[in-house]
């Protein structure tokens, strides 16, 4: 999964040169390590100042893929991933400045003062580029007095090594002072950016999630952990088919719930941030289904569906199992929510009571559920033939439910509360159930639906959606 992700992005910039809508190629790179690198340090017998700015680099768009590469231990208590990319040729210019002052007999032997004099442009080519990225995390005791469990999780170790096999620097006005400088101030410049970069992915990570960053730590070592959620017995069917040893990905485990308890949870509390903008409220696919019991027939068209107080998502558990090889995974989420409520269009088109009696009606709804939890169900596999997804599933329970419908027939009573009623719980259970989630910045009234070609009778709407979920994109055994 790790290998496709990295082909993913790199496929991404290299055919369309940007990513995310960030131009990489050229890559500005200030934005990245600030407005201006300033370095002190001491070359051949002068300390010198240093100053780097308005820095580009070019030829990412030509990177290949090289190698990807995870270890883990027994007990799936910690984790060390590597990826190696290469590029045939990489630049690096900008604007420089340097001032130096020769120390010790140094300064008696030649010029005692070196400088650039003034803003100086420099580039560096380098041939043969080797740029790897390497991330660690373990299951550590506890780092701070906040958690309660036996151990966390913390990032351990990031590199990032630049290696190549040629390479040209060019600093303008510097050469003719002291050529032998050059290399030296171009290995320096190199060497303050990848400690930069590391400082910075740091920095971020700590400003997310602050538990993930901790220098003193003590790691865990875990032997193999076969336990599972003991009362879903769906999960422990799915599970039991394997017919083989299945085992936690503890610090997988650990390292989500601490994302999502420091990091996610912090921006849906914050009414700024995008990630609450986006999740409250969450725009949904449009639906299109039809819906018959022995009074009533129609085919409901639903769009511009919104679902509310997402803000509110709590008490996330997360069991990840792997087998001893690594190449199965299957992965239960759960989570909490005390109210949300949807909102959005309906048009009911082709309607009849008693199969004579035409009934059209369109408006508004809002149906609401109290006290819901949602899980997901997620099954991998990595074949000879790549990833394959062996089954998905989501399902949601709630305790109580309320509808409201505007725009309905008028003279008909209890008999309209009674269809819409129902109605309103097909509505909130296929939405509840619907397999994908996104943010689409079109107008969903005019787009094409998600049509559910199965007629809706009125039956138990939940244990009819049991049946459609969780047979979702599962393959056959």
């Amino acid at each position: 999964m790790l290998e496709l992700a990295w082909t993913d992005y790199i496929t991404t910039i290299n055919r369309e040169r940007q990513l995310y809508g960030v131009n990489m190629d050229p890559l500005q790179l200030s934005p990245i390590l600030g407005d201006k690198i300033n370095l002190s340090n001491t070359i051949i017998g002068y300390k010198v100042d240093l100053s780097f700015w308005d820095l580009w680099m070019a030829g990412i768009a030509n990177m290949e893929l090289r190698n990807v590469s995870i270890l883990r231990d027994v007990g799936l208590s910690s984790v060390y991933t590597s990826a190696i990319l290469y590029t045939p040729e990489l630049e690096l210019e900008g604007y420089y400045s340097m001032e130096g002052e020769g120390t010790g007999a140094w300064s008696w032997i030649t010029s005692a003062k070196i400088s650039s004099e003034g803003t100086q442009k420099f580039k560096i080519r380098m041939q043969n580029v080797s740029l790897g990225l390497e991330l660690g995390v373990n299951l550590v005791t506890l780092c701070d007095d906040n958690h309660y469990d036996e151990f966390s999780s913390a990032v351990t170790k990031i590199n990032l090594p630049l290696n190549y096999g040629n390479a040209k620097f060019s600093f303008n006005n510097l050469g003719s002072v002291l050529g032998t400088v050059v290399p030296i101030v171009g290995n320096i410049a190199l060497k303050a950016k990848q400690e930069i970069l590391v400082s910075i992915i740091k920095s971020e990570i700590e400003r997310e999630a602050p538990s993930l960053i901790c220098d003193r730590v003590e790691t865990v070592k875990l032997n193999p952990d076969t336990e599972t959620h003991r009362s879903d017995k769906f999960w422990n069917s799915l599970l039991a088919r394997e017919k083989q040893e299945l085992y936690r990905d503890r610090v997988a485990e650990e390292t989500v719930k601490l994302v999502f308890n420091e990091s996610i949870l912090a921006h849906m509390t914050n009414i700024t941030s995008p990630v609450r903008q986006k999740m409250d409220p969450m725009q949904l696919f449009p639906l299109e289904f039809p819906f018959w019991n022995h009074l009533f027939k129609s085919n409901v068209k639903v769009c511009d569906v919104y679902l509310h107080n997402m803000k509110q998502i709590s008490g996330m558990d997360m069991i990840l199992m792997r087998d001893s090889t690594l190449n199965y995974s299957a992965l239960r989420v759960s989570v909490r929510l005390p109210i949300i409520w949807m909102t959005g269009k309906y048009k009911l088109e082709r309607s009849y009571f008693l199969k004579y009696f035409p009934a059209n009606a369109a408006g508004d709804f809002n149906v609401k559920l109290r006290y819901v939890m949602s899980r997901m169900i997620v099954i991998l596999r990595n074949t000879e033939q790549g990833l394959v997804l062996e089954h998905f599933s989501a399902d949601t329970d709630w305790f109580a439910t309320t509808f409201l419908f505007d725009g309905l027939w008028h003279g008909f009573g209890e008999l309209a509360d009674l269809i819409m009623n129902e109605l309103g719980m097909v509505l909130a259970t296929i939405i509840q159930g619907s397999k994908e989630i996104r943010q689409w910045p079109i107008n969903l009234c005019t787009s094409p639906a998600m049509v559910i070609h199965k007629s809706i009778p009125s039956v138990d709407y939940k244990s009819w959606l049991n049946v459609w979920t969780l047979n979702f994109m599962e393959t056959a055994n």
